[in-house]
């Protein structure tokens, strides 16, 4: 079943979604903010390092959007010398951004060409559901076309994700409030191994709440750029 594309548009230079009226990234640097709070936010580089080579890693994320936090995961797992034996990456979004669309915006980010193109040649067609990507040997990437409270139900819990960590990058709570419920914060926990962080920009106390509910331990940080507060957790 084929599903409605992001509907982008360009607000004083930023990308943004014309559904959601939200921009994708922070004004004061999309690459540095989404290092910040989800690859340092998650410590994955500090995790990576002690982790056995027979281990996996799971990664999983609400609101794919451009693809950052998935390429920038890959460029860093791919710099790590030691590091566990594959890399799972799931990721969720309704909205997906056009192909085309796709290569406009990674064009501003050439330093992640490697990583784009390889992720680009693969890329799915839009059609709802989960689309399974070969990276590279160590890599995987599940990525879910449409509502993700309604994907993760279609995940059987004898094949639970496992996460170990969370990227809630969905549009802000009062844009897009579907991916900020208790409801689906339960499924996220439900979803995550003993231990699993998850980090978000948003530092609203309704998220924070529902969270803890969830069975995370949250705390503030300071936030990225213009941003005051961040959220990261545990489970």
């Amino acid at each position: 079943m084929k599903i409605n594309n992001a509907k982008l548009s360009w607000l004083n230079s930023h990308l943004s979604s014309a559904t959601f009226n939200d921009i994708y990234h922070s004004s004061s640097g999309a690459i540095k903010e989404s290092l910040y709070l989800f690859i340092q936010g998650n410590i994955l580089v500090e995790r990576w390092n002690v982790a056995n080579q027979s281990d996996r890693f799971s990664v999983a994320e609400l609101g794919f959007g451009t693809g950052l936090n998935f390429l920038l995961t890959l460029k860093t797992w791919k710099e790590q010398i030691k590091k566990p034996g594959r890399l799972f990456y799931t990721a969720f979004e309704k909205y997906p951004i056009t192909k085309t669309d796709l290569i406009t915006i990674y064009k501003k980010w050439p330093h992640l060409s490697e990583e784009s193109n390889a992720f680009l040649k693969i890329y799915p067609d839009h059609t709802a559901g989960c689309h399974r990507l070969l990276i590279d040997n160590d890599i995987t990437l599940d990525l879910h076309f449409g509502c993700a409270s309604k994907s993760i139900d279609c995940i059987k819990a004898g094949s639970q994700l496992g996460a170990n960590s969370w990227f809630l990058d969905g549009f802000s709570p009062d844009r897009n409030p579907d991916l900020w419920t208790f409801e689906l914060f339960k499924k996220l926990a439900f979803h995550s191994a003993p231990g699993c962080t998850l980090s978000t920009y948003t530092s609203a106390g309704s998220v924070a709440r529902k969270l803890r509910a969830a069975g995370f331990r949250i705390k503030k940080i300071s936030g990225f750029g213009k941003k005051r507060h961040s959220l990261v957790g545990i489970l």
